[in-house]
C-alpha cells in the first residue's frame, strides 16, 4: 500500500489551482520538475500549457480536473516509493499539500453552490 492509498481511499477529487502552486513550488525545490510545462506533461498528464492556461483564464480558486490530480497523485507516489527516506518524507508532505487542497475544494464546492 502506497501512501496515497492512505489519503485517497475513496478517489481522488479535483483540488484547488491555489493548493497545485504550492506543489509546483515544492517539487522545483526538490529537483523534480524544471518547468511548468514539463509538470503540466509529464506529471498531470496533460498538454504542455495546461497550468499556464489555468493561470492566464482562471482564478486561484478554480479547479484542477480530478484526472490531472489522480494522475499528479500516482506518479508522487511512485517517485517517493523509489526515493530515499528524506526526500520520501518531502514528497509525502506535497501529497498531503494536495490532500488538503482538494478538501478545501470539496467543502467550498458542497456549501457555496
Amino acid at each position: 500500500m502506497t501512501f496515497s492509498d492512505t489519503i485517497y481511499p475513496t478517489g481522488v477529487k479535483p483540488m484547488f489551482y491555489l493548493g497545485l502552486g504550492k506543489v509546483l513550488d515544492e517539487m522545483t525545490k526538490l529537483g523534480l520538475i524544471k518547468s511548468q510545462r514539463q509538470f503540466s506533461r509529464e506529471w498531470l498528464g496533460q498538454g504542455a500549457t495546461y497550468v499556464s492556461d489555468y493561470k492566464v483564464k482562471c482564478r486561484e480558486e478554480a479547479l484542477i480536473s480530478s484526472a490531472a490530480t489522480h494522475t499528479l497523485v500516482q506518479r508522487l507516489s511512485a517517485t517517493a516509493d523509489l526515493c530515499g527516506r528524506l526526500t520520501s518524507a518531502r514528497i509525502e508532505a506535497v501529497l498531503r499539500e494536495i490532500e488538503q487542497a482538494r478538501r478545501v475544494a470539496k467543502f467550498v464546492s458542497r456549501n457555496f453552490r
